[in-house]
Formats: structure tokens, sequence, C-alpha cells
């Protein structure tokens, strides 16, 4: 009977030592690979010169060029970020960090995103754990991951839903690590996705170079929302900004966190959203941690930067080199003592009163059965009377700042020739007999009273719901 027990044990202790190979192997080995997180990690880990450091997400890896940064400031700055970065990478990152450098400054570049949600993805651990050289920071790790959202096996087990797709794959990943430099140089740069040409520059810094611009992402994806949610820093992200903060004093390294502005359009689309930002900075202030709120950054600090989105989230390596410029800026005058509260708008109400512009405009048509009314800011009772059944509605609307007032005027469209439907009208409403425009073209624009600028949009019908 003991002689069994034994056997049962050392069975068991055989399984789990070979399931804890399985993992280690798996979770090296079995994942993908990103290309620019190995060769920013490695670059972290080789050089011990980092003076000024940037840690973030692809937010800070794509818009933050280090380049720009270190000839305008006289330091030697680094981006160490990582794609779909929260709070729990960060902390983790900055660890590694610490193994090879010493920083004065750390800048933790943030967005509302950062703080949307206590948890961070599996795209972010996927792509930075197997590259980080401490074991005790990867636990570490795993540990803030799991607290936030108890995925104890699926983090364990991330190649199953993160694992290389094929044996090309796992050779790639495995040439990465014993080989990195020289594997890097076979593979070279990439177009991400298949369409958008990437260039790893070094420093951290990925330039994305191409003609795409997020012009029918921002018209789909960008309409106006009105949530009635409260946009507050949650209470696990504060716990983790105070040990953030703790983390970088014990180390001796200035910590400043710097909020990425979103594009115009975004923001327009969403005014609330900006309520993160308002609660980071008086979180910041009241735990005594600089902050500077880059979405209120003024245009002769940031221009516009809306023209350089290639999607809704990311600029090209114009915008980004236009970003660092006004970062560079900005951290030369805190240097200098200077007053920078000039460049930047005193209030959301300040920037949304000085944005005097439409982004975006749409078309809608009205169901009348649908539970959400797309009339959104027109009148809903006049809508609402109008759909009788005789009759189509077509509801134009669009992302402008809520102090100014829009106007609409509606075309049918026959090829490139447009025939005017209405005048500009305030309402945003078509009216027409019951399916005399289906299977046709409208275009709408859209702009502010007072100018004569003006965005379009084309929709086309189809027969009533």
């Amino acid at each position: 009977m003991k002689k069994s027990a034994f056997r049962g044990l050392l069975r068991l202790a055989a399984f789990f030592l070979a399931f804890a190979v399985f993992v280690c192997v798996g979770g090296v080995f079995f994942l993908r690979t990103d290309l620019f997180a190995r060769m920013m990690l490695l670059e972290m880990q080789e050089r011990d010169d980092l003076d000024l450091v940037f840690i973030g997400s692809s937010v800070c890896r794509d818009h933050v060029n280090p380049r720009i940064i270190s000839e305008a400031t006289g330091r030697t700055a680094f981006n160490a970020s990582i794609p779909c970065l929260a709070m729990q990478g960060s902390i983790a990152l900055t660890e590694e960090l610490y193994r090879t450098h010493s920083p004065s400054t750390i800048v933790l570049v943030v967005e509302p995103y950062t703080f949307e949600t206590e948890r961070e993805g599996i795209e972010a651990e996927d792509t930075m754990m197997p590259w980080l050289s401490s074991f005790s920071t990867k636990r570490d790790y795993y540990r803030r991951l799991v607290a936030a959202d108890g995925w104890y096996m699926d983090r364990i087990l991330l190649f199953r839903d993160m694992g290389a797709q094929n044996p090309l794959d796992i050779l790639k990943t495995v040439a990465l690590r014993f080989f990195p430099h020289e594997t890097f140089a076979r593979l070279g740069n990439k177009a991400m996705d298949g369409k958008v040409p990437v260039t790893y520059e070094g420093q951290g810094f990925v330039r994305y170079e191409t003609e795409l611009r997020a012009d029918e992402a921002v018209r789909q994806k960008l309409q106006r929302q009105v949530t009635g949610w409260e946009y507050e820093l949650l209470p696990a992200s504060r716990q983790m900004l105070l040990e953030y903060r703790d983390l970088l004093a014990a180390h001796g390294t200035e910590l400043i966190v710097l909020i990425y502005p979103n594009m115009n359009a975004h923001n327009l689309a969403e005014p609330a959203f900006l309520g993160y930002n308002r609660s980071l900075t008086f979180f910041c202030h009241n735990n005594g941690i600089e902050c500077v709120n880059f979405a209120l950054a003024k245009p002769e600090l940031l221009p516009n930067l809306d023209p350089y989105y290639f999607d809704i989230y990311h600029v090209v390596g114009e915008g980004a080199d236009l970003f660092s410029s006004a970062v560079a800026r900005y951290l030369n005058l805190r240097a200098a003592g200077a007053d920078t509260s000039s460049l930047f708008y005193g209030s959301e109400e300040e920037y949304l009163r000085a944005f005097d512009t439409v982004t975006n405009t749409w078309i809608e048509r009205y169901d009348p059965a649908a539970e959400w009314n797309p009339a959104r800011e027109q009148d809903e009772a006049a809508v609402q009377a109008l759909a009788d059944g005789q009759t189509d509605l077509y509801l134009a609307n669009c992302n402008h700042s809520p102090y100014y007032t829009p106007e609409y005027r509606f075309f049918l469209m026959d090829g490139e020739a447009e025939s005017p439907l209405t005048g500009w009208q305030r309402d945003g409403v078509l009216r027409c007999p019951a399916g005399e425009l289906d299977h046709k073209t409208l275009r709408v624009y859209a702009r502010l009273q007072g100018q004569s600028s003006a965005v379009s949009y084309d929709f086309h019908t189809s027969p009533a719901y």
C-alpha cells in the first residue's frame, strides 16, 4: 500500500514536472512573435545609457520618436513600449528597465483606454512575457494580471489562443531568441497586416509610412455617442498608479504622466471621454504625481494631427515627428523653469469652444420600430410623427463641438452629378415618399453655421426595414 502510494506521488510529480516543462517551452517558443517588441527589449537590455525613457502602449511606440527628442533635449531618450500595454505591463516593463538602467526621468504615456478597464488584454502579455529576463518580474506580472481577471490557466496557457500559426513561426521565434540580430536583419521590416509599411528605426520607435488615411473609418466608427456614463479613473488603476509612483521613487527616478491626445474626431464623437483625462489629472495632482495633458495642447504647441491618422488610433511617421517635437519643446521649457500653461487650454470647455470644425458626417435611415432612436439631437417627437409608414426619413448627423450649431444639405447622386434635394437646414432630416429613394445614393454635406467649408458623406439606400 505504501509502495503504491509512493508510486502515485511519483507519477503526480512527474506529471506536474512535464506540465511545467510544457508550459515553459510553449510560453517561450510557441507564441507568435512581435519582431519590434523583441528588438526593442533586446536593445533596452543591451544598452546602459538611457536617461529619458517613455513607457506605454502602441501610442507611445508609434508616436514618440526618441531621436527627435534626444536631439532637442540633449538627453538619451528611448521608447520602452508594447502594443496594448496597460498598467500591469507598464510596471513589469519598468522593472525590466531597472535591471540595466537608472534613468533620471520616466514619462508614462497613457490615453483614456489605459484606464477604461482594470484588465490588460492578452496581446501585451503575449508580446512581452517571453522576453522578460527575470523570473521574479514574470511572476509578479502574472500575479497582477490574474488579480484583475482571474484567468489563471488561460494566461499560463496563452499559446493556445496566441500560438504560432505554422512551423515557420516557431522557427522564427527560436531564431529570434538565439540569433536575434541576424534574424531581424534577414526578416527585415514588414508591412503590418500586409498593408502598412512599417520600419523599426531603433530606440524603440516604429515608423509607419503609408498613403492610407482614416477618413472612412472616422465616418463609419466615430459617430456621436451620448452614453450618460461616468468616465472616472477605476479603483485598481488608482492603486497601480500609486504603486508605479512608489516604484520610481525607490529608484530615484522622476515620473511624468503624459496624456496622449486622441484624434479630435474621437473627442468630438464622445466628448465625455475626456472625463478620463480630467479624473487622471485630478488624481495625479492630489498624489504628488506630475501630469501633463496633451489632449488640451493648443495648436501653437501641437498642430492638429487628425490628417496624419491612418487608422483611428495611430499616425504615420510625419505625425509622430510633429508630436515628438511638441513633447521635446515642452520638456525643454519645463527644464528651464518656464511657465507652459499658456500652451494648453485651461479646461475641456475651452478646448471644445476652440474647435470650430466638423470632422465627419453621416446618414442613417430612421426605423420607428428600433429601440434606439438614431435621431439623437434632432427633434425626436417630430421624427416620430412623420414615421407613418407613408414617409421615409433619412437623418444626418455630424461630429462637432457642442458649442457650435451644424447645418446640413442633401443631394441625390447620379454618378458624380449632384441634384439638390434640400437647402441648408439645421434639423438634418430628409423626408420623402416611401420607397422613392430606395437603391439610390444620397450625399449629405455638413458645416457649422456661418462657415463655407463642409464635409460630405455618401449613403447607399436600401428598402425600408
